[in-house]
């Protein structure tokens, strides 16, 4: 991760239940965002990004089963104390950065 850091680029927690140390089926959108506070702690805050991979191959948490259920990724994120800001690169900035980066 702090390599991946190093070059500007991000890492996105993919959301398959049983990635995220959950029981396959019992998978909770509360692990999302302990492994992004993780990827932060260790990277930095410019590096978590969302993977989710909503493409029908994963078996994703119960309570964040598509892309309807991102506000309560959002609100876990805040009952947890995370600044708006912080919210916003996970949300969107910090892929988009590494995007245009990349395009360059």
């Amino acid at each position: 991760m702090r390599a991946i850091a190093k070059s500007g680029g991000v890492v996105g927690v993919m959301y398959q239940s049983s990635f995220l140390g959950d029981p396959i089926f019992s998978g909770r959108a509360e692990s999302i965002v302990r492994h992004l506070e993780h990827i932060a702690n260790v990277a930095g805050e410019e590096v978590p990004a969302l993977g989710s991979d909503w493409d029908g191959a994963i078996v994703p948490p119960r309570d964040l089963r598509t892309c309807l259920e991102l506000p309560r990724l959002v609100q876990i994120m805040l009952d947890r104390g995370w600044r708006e800001e912080q919210v916003m690169r996970v949300l969107s900035q910090n892929f988009l950065r590494a995007l245009t980066r990349l395009r360059g």
